[in-house]
């Protein structure tokens, strides 16, 4: 898509008829140049009108390690020592955690369910 701009065909801006322009400061290093149609007068009280939008989000299932961290909570070097959850590892080799695996943990460290210290002495090694 190609958008003809007439400021930069040499025109200045305020050469243009048909918008009202205002030059916006947003902060001391940049400055906005606004322009609005000239039929319809700016609204001097500033209110926006409303809008629905509705998105849809599709969360993953399967997490990296780093996202399993943080979905969890915590830095990558304490979640590889904490989490009992085991990877989902694909014919690529690549490893995934399952959110629902990682959900029912966290839901069992919150229940007193956590794992005994065997538990965590085998998984260090």
């Amino acid at each position: 898509m190609k958008i003809e701009c007439p400021v930069a065909n040499g025109l200045s801006a305020k050469q243009i008829p048909s918008f009202h322009w205002a030059s916006v400061s947003r902060n001391a290093n940049h400055d906005a140049l606004v322009a609005w149609p000239a039929e319809r007068p700016m609204e001097t009280n500033r209110s926006m009108s409303s809008a629905t939008l509705q998105i849809n989000v599709i969360p993953k299932r399967l997490l990296s390690e780093a996202e399993a961290a943080h979905h969890c909570g915590r830095p990558v070097r304490r979640f590889k020592m904490e989490c009992p959850c085991q990877a989902v590892v694909f014919p690529n080799g690549d490893k995934r955690f399952d959110v629902k695996d990682l959900d029912g943990w966290i839901d069992g460290l919150k229940a007193g369910g956590a794992s005994d210290g065997d538990d965590i002495v085998t998984r260090l090694g």
